[in-house]
């Protein structure tokens, strides 16, 4: 019954502070790892999408993140869009939102990697937004598979999913992405990430760089920045973003304070474009502790800030 209640608060309490804050994390590969229970993670993000002949801005976008034990995270995303068409002038205002729930199966340390799903529903606002033309009417499930390892000074994790989209085609996409812990406070990001047609053709690859410098226990600045490696109308020609990733983890439980780790943001294109994929980022966060079968392996944990 308490798990019921905090969940209901949370989507509660997220869909109020939506309609007045903002939030977002840099790649769009996603990695199994989910905060530890109690932990909230909340992202405040300015994002950029370039395509041929339209420009599209989250300014902000709200991305708020929940532990519901070990192995579960509850999230919510809603971003305010500015959409600026080359043909039609800028127009804005609230994005489509999406709702999903994080759950890791396999832990690195009982059969050597991380493995987890996340299942997603992104539907629209009850807004003007459909009407202005600022997003595409309809609803989007979204089901991925996300697998990670935690190596000494390295991360690497990968995923694959499938985007069952109401009014339009399906679509698939894969990524794979690293990163490197360059001391404690800094990680730097790299990622190859492809979506297309259910038919798998019209790949549109992109890569993107980025990184993660921690300030304190309780904040995180996340960068990333990349471009599509084909030509298209449709394919980015410049992906950028910019987020604070707040950290309010629960409270010690005698085996050190619990890392946390960010999930997701969601920014769609405008009527006749694909929906772009949530972004992620693996995020160090402060643990001096081993980690148990929950968020981050034991070597993450190491690696993090006393």
């Amino acid at each position: 019954m308490t798990r019921s209640i905090v969940a209901v608060v949370f989507t509660i309490v997220v869909l109020f502070i939506a309609a007045r804050a903002i939030a977002g994390p840099p790649l769009i590969t996603d990695d199994p790892y989910t905060p530890r229970d109690g932990g909230w993670e909340i992202n405040l993000a300015l994002t950029y999408e370039q395509l041929d002949t339209q420009r599209t801005y989250n300014i902000p976008q709200l991305d708020a993140n929940y532990g519901l034990g070990d192995r579960v995270q509850l999230n919510v995303a809603v971003p305010f869009l500015i959409v600026d068409d080359e043909n039609a002038g800028p127009i804005g205002g609230i994005g489509d939102t999406a709702v999903g729930a994080k759950w890791r199966f396999l832990d690195q340390d009982k059969v050597g990697f991380g493995l987890a799903t996340f299942p997603k529903i992104v539907f629209n606002s009850p807004t003007q937004s459909v009407g202005r033309g600022l997003v595409d009417e309809g609803s989007t499930f979204i089901l991925p598979l996300q697998i990670g390892r935690t190596f000494e000074h390295f991360d690497v994790f990968a995923d694959l999913g499938w985007q069952f989209v109401q009014h339009a085609d399906d679509t698939v996409y894969a990524g794979l992405a690293g990163g490197w812990h360059v001391n404690d406070k800094l990680l730097l990001l790299a990622e190859f990430h492809v979506d297309c047609d259910a038919d798998l053709r019209r790949p549109s690859p992109i890569i993107q760089l980025g990184l993660a410098q921690t300030i304190n226990e309780h904040l995180n600045l996340l960068f990333a920045t990349g471009r599509s490696l084909r030509g298209g109308d449709d394919d980015p020609q410049w992906l950028a973003y910019f987020a604070f990733h707040c950290v309010f983890c629960a409270p010690n439980d005698g085996i050190g304070r619990k890392a946390c780790r960010g999930d997701a943001c969601v920014a769609h294109s405008r009527r006749g474009r694909r929906r772009r994929l949530p972004y992620s980022a693996a995020c160090p966060m402060a643990s001096p502790a081993t980690a148990t079968s929950g968020s981050r392996p034991a070597a993450a944990e190491a690696r993090a800030i006393p």
